[in-house]
């Protein structure tokens, strides 16, 4: 399970994590290491102002979805990108 920080532009268009560019570039190496089943998840489910890192605020808001997915999804391990 990949988890980042919060969405950007694309991600928020497109209601699904790690799609804008950067993602695909890390969806990409993943995959040429054999990780395709990757799920991926943000701390927060909105942007934040300026695309800055969240609030604390922020993240207990959305604190409840992460731990619904975390539970779901029972991940072997979890990476934690961003300052977040």
């Amino acid at each position: 399970m990949v988890v980042g920080q919060n969405p950007g532009f694309e991600e928020m268009r497109e209601h699904r994590p790690f799609v804008g560019r950067s993602g695909k570039l890390l969806r990409a190496e993943l995959a040429k290491q054999g990780l395709k089943n990757v799920f991926f998840s943000n701390t927060v489910r909105c942007s934040t102002p300026n695309d800055g890192a969240p609030s604390p605020q922020h993240i207990k808001a959305c604190r409840e979805y992460l731990d619904y997915e975390i539970a779901r999804v029972k991940p072997k391990f979890v990476v934690a990108l961003g300052a977040t």
